[in-house]
């Protein structure tokens, strides 16, 4: 029977079609110097550019799948799951999920897969497939100043950028070291994902709507304690057009614009906030340019915040502003069109 490790800390990186960057990502994981074990679970996402490959090839040749006290492979309903210790890094451990079908796109959790090493562990590292962490005592960092300070509840650290556009690299917004509240985070959404470090031990909400889960989380913890920025640089975040933050479709403006919406509700004392999101965005703008182009979506998103003018003037106006409606019959023939111009 294999004992299970006592973890310190979990590492979730999910990944999918990060053939080219998931190297980094693992790099990254095993020069991490602890005085502590922790386990890096890798979730691939069904990926169908060769990501799966690389994952493989990298425990074959860096962890030690021949001792059968620690390491083992299964198959599951899911995927296929690998579990391994690395060959010099002794305090390093790899648990990878091969997806046979992508999970996203369906919807599905992947969070009861890692069950079996969420549930001991005293804090939670992020750090997606495409970006990769630099400093090799980040994670020791991190727990140092959590293990001294309870009334945070998480701490992050500042980042360098690489866009996929070329160019210098910067530091990640104007972060300062220092104390963090939910107003300060949700306002400018500067927390880079790869740099957090977060207790475990908490039943987060989840909601349909959500399309940037980390934000969620980050306001959730918020509501636990403190959040912390430390002054050292840990890690690279990437720009590119597979992320998720590079381009907005319609569909995406939809979910964003009802997870304001949602935001509003459940973090009543953000609603400014939200709103201003909303509206600087003018996510409804968008969604509805897809079907009416025209200037008058503009003043039909004004008027879905102010709905009293939909009894006004300004309703019927916005209609004619829109060609079509304007130079139909039934405008024409009741004079509609004369009778506001004047």
């Amino acid at each position: 029977m294999i004992e299970p490790v006592p973890f310190m800390v979990r590492v979730t990186c999910k990944t999918y079609n990060h053939v080219n960057y998931i190297t980094d990502a693992m790099n990254g994981f095993c020069m991490q110097q602890t005085n502590f074990p922790f386990v890096c679970t890798i979730v691939d996402d069904a990926s169908t550019d060769g990501e799966q490959e690389v994952i493989r090839q990298y425990l074959n040749d860096n962890f030690d799948l021949q001792d059968t006290s620690i390491a083992y492979e299964k198959d599951e309903a899911y995927g296929h799951v690998a579990f391994a210790r690395h060959k010099t890094n002794v305090n390093c451990f790899f648990a990878v999920v091969y997806l046979n079908e992508n999970h996203y796109s369906q919807r599905k959790p992947k969070a009861p897969y890692l069950k079996e090493w969420t549930d001991n562990v005293k804090y939670i590292a992020l750090c997606e497939g495409d970006d990769y962490w630099t400093d090799p005592l980040k994670l020791q960092k991190q727990v140092d100043f959590l293990e001294g300070h309870e009334e945070y509840s998480m701490c992050f650290h500042k980042v360098k950028v690489e866009s996929q556009e070329g160019g210098e690299e910067s530091i990640f917004s104007d972060l300062k070291e220092g104390t963090y509240c939910a107003q300060d985070i949700y306002e400018d959404w500067i927390i880079p994902t790869c740099s957090v470090l977060y207790r475990n031990g908490v039943q987060f909400e989840s909601h349909p709507s959500i399309v940037f889960g980390d934000i969620f989380l980050f306001l959730q913890l918020a509501e636990r304690g403190n959040l912390y920025c430390m002054e050292f640089v840990g890690g690279v975040y990437r720009r590119h057009s597979g992320g998720v933050s590079f381009g907005y479709s319609i569909h995406t403006c939809v979910k964003l614009y009802h997870q304001y919406r949602f935001f509003e509700r459940r973090f009543p004392e953000l609603k400014d906030i939200s709103r201003r999101k909303e509206e600087s965005q003018g996510l409804l703008g968008i969604i509805y340019a897809d079907y009416f182009p025209g200037i008058w979506k503009y003043r039909f998103y004004y008027m879905l915040r102010h709905p009293k003018l939909f009894f006004s003037s300004f309703f019927t106006t916005t209609i004619l502003s829109y060609t079509p409606l304007r130079n139909h019959k039934i405008w024409k023939k009741h004079g509609s069109e004369k009778s506001v111009a004047s």
